[in-house]
């Protein structure tokens, strides 16, 4: 079976592919200025840590499962299986009609794009998040049969595929910079982090090894903590990961070593084979969204 089964995945045998990149025009055409400093992927506006959560409401999607959610500097929730732009309550607020499956979202840092991965199609598609129009694309020609999560960090692109393989890929002309593998299994979602002059990339690798990893740029290993299936992954301003456990049911708490701290939330709070997770940009509220179509909002405290 092709891409990502959430009941049930087999093992995927280890091909590496450093894969090469041909940008490729869209019907579409929107004009952007490439922005003067590109900081990590995600970079918080206050030191806060969420301690405990409390449930405020449960959203249903009607076209289906949401694979991944990204949050605006504006607090607009950016939701993929199609793409829409919905407010921080969950009421949507504008569509963008892209013909292919979306499974993840990064914002670009101080611009009105982001970055979406064209799973079975192998492209990165560009969003205008302002006017929620589709831009240019990027091809990507890998072995891997798909590719899941996405990722930026400064000028480069971080896209995970299906056969555990992580590239980082430049982001103005496509150039496919650097490969490296991860696992033995699918790559479902990444987050980048910025301490100081360290840059970190995390990793769900989602069937495989079923492990979250902690690595440098150009690929060195620094830590790695074995969970159940994780799935989707967020990252508050100390550092620490917020990993949802797609066949627990439950939402771990780890450090930046990836370390396990604690399990925060599990299924008898709702949680029921969980896919996406992420903050709003002042911690107030905590979105998870569920295989079932739903999105839980929890209040954070």
């Amino acid at each position: 079976m092709n891409g990502l089964d959430f009941e049930q995945v087999d093992l995927i045998s280890s091909i590496v592919s450093m894969g090469l990149v041909k940008p490729t025009s869209s019907p579409f055409s929107v004009s952007n200025q490439p922005p003067k400093h590109i900081q990590a992927q995600i970079q918080k506006t206050q030191e806060k840590v969420p301690t405990r959560f409390e449930f405020e409401k449960k959203i249903t999607i009607l076209l289906g499962r949401i694979s991944c959610i990204a949050v605006t500097d504006d607090n607009r929730l950016l939701m993929c299986n199609d793409m829409r732009a919905c407010t921080d309550t969950g009421e949507q607020i504008q569509a963008c009609t892209i013909s292919n499956r979306v499974f993840s979202i990064a914002i670009i840092p101080h611009t009105d794009e982001a970055v979406v991965s064209l799973a079975d199609e192998k492209i990165i598609q560009f969003v205008n998040i302002s006017r929620m129009m589709p831009c240019r694309q990027l091809q990507v020609f890998i072995e891997d049969k798909s590719i899941y999560g996405i990722a930026v960090i400064r000028d480069s692109i971080i896209v995970g595929g299906s056969f555990s393989n992580v590239y980082l890929i430049e982001k103005i002309n496509g150039k496919c910079l650097k490969t490296f593998k991860v696992g033995t299994g699918s790559i479902s979602s990444l987050v980048s982090f910025t301490s100081g002059e360290d840059e970190l990339l995390y990793c769900c690798e989602f069937d495989g090894n079923m492990t979250v990893q902690s690595m440098k740029l150009d690929g060195t290993l620094i830590s790695s903590c074995k969970l159940n299936k994780p799935m989707g992954i967020t990252i508050d301003t100390k550092g620490n990961l917020y990993v949802t456990c797609y066949r627990s049911n439950e939402l771990h708490r780890l450090s930046s070593d990836c370390k396990e701290d604690n399990i925060l939330l599990m299924k008898s709070d709702g949680i029921d084979k969980p896919m996406s997770v992420a903050f709003n940009k002042t911690f107030t509220k905590l979105y998870i969204s569920n295989n079932d179509k739903s999105v839980l909002i929890f209040k954070c405290k």
